[in-house]
């Protein structure tokens, strides 16, 4: 499940790793209101913090700003909130300060510490942004403006969805992976509302399920399900690699009755014999 806008890349890289890949569109990305816009033009100012919390949210600022976004961040100490984030601020101009080493809400707050206390913290992030990043923030004493420069919207029915839902329903699908507590909930209510809580999870039970990191997995188990693969790093690839890796480690017992070396798995939490797995180059999530 993914964001209109990232489908094509995602299936592209999915299908570059050997997998039998589908995406149906989960959220669509929004422009920010004019006023989210027009207090960040007065904020903005030499010795802000300002936290990049995605690609989507590099891509609207740019969007916003056109060439002269790199010349409003002047002075400012941006935080992108990953490096994917980063690589895409730094294609136009802005060089990130840092990149917390958990690329989460928790790690921006963890890497930002104590000595955030007094300052003035732009949060550039969508509107459906979890509340643990200004929390966390204002706790240690920042001043934290919240500005979601984008909005996501359900994208809503699509033959790519009803499609996944069919492949869910008659056990064609080996895994799923979720990049968003927000596209994580809004799937899987889906599927509750046609099928039911009950045979919704156990329509589940058979897939399985990765997520991209501990938010997203921390969604899906409050509503009732398991998930089985949570990368170290919260990036798509990783997620995917993470997958790859079950699925490999799944096949190579099947065949010799024993795991491979444990560098196969390393950094990657899962449950080895709950993935099923096609061999190979039969993988399909």
């Amino acid at each position: 499940m993914r964001p209109m806008d990232r489908i094509a890349d995602s299936v592209e890289l999915a299908k570059k790793m050997g997998f039998e890949a589908m995406c149906a569109p989960s959220m669509e990305v929004l422009p920010g209101e004019d006023e989210a816009f027009s207090r960040l033009d007065s904020l903005l100012k030499p010795g802000v913090v300002a936290v990049v919390s995605s690609v989507s949210a590099a891509d609207q600022l740019k969007r916003r700003y056109g060439d002269d976004l790199a010349k409003r961040f002047e002075g400012v100490e941006t935080v992108a909130i990953g490096p994917i984030t980063a690589e895409r601020l730094a294609k136009a101009g802005i060089r990130a300060s840092s990149v917390p080493e958990d690329y989460s809400s928790e790690g921006v707050v963890d890497s930002l510490g104590d000595g955030i206390g007094g300052r003035t913290v732009l949060l550039l992030r969508s509107d459906r942004g979890r509340a643990v990043l200004p929390e966390g923030l204002a706790a240690k004493g920042a001043v934290v403006e919240d500005l979601p420069v984008y909005r996501l919207k359900e994208y809503g029915l699509s033959n790519a969805l009803l499609h996944l839902e069919m492949m869910i329903k008659h056990g064609a699908l080996d895994s799923m992976a979720f990049t968003s507590p927000s596209s994580a909930e809004m799937f899987l209510s889906r599927i509750e509302g046609k099928f039911g809580k009950e045979k919704a999870r156990e329509l589940m039970s058979d897939v399985c399920i990765a997520a991209i990191g501990s938010p997203t997995a921390s969604k899906i188990e409050e509503m009732g399900y398991t998930v089985r693969i949570v990368p170290e790093e919260s990036t798509f690839e990783a997620m995917l690699e993470a997958v790859r890796s079950a699925f490999d480690l799944r096949y190579r017992i099947r065949r010799t009755g024993a795991p491979p070396a444990a560098s196969a798995v390393e950094g990657v939490a899962l449950t080895r014999s709950a993935c099923s797995s096609r061999g190979p180059a039969g993988r399909r999530w």
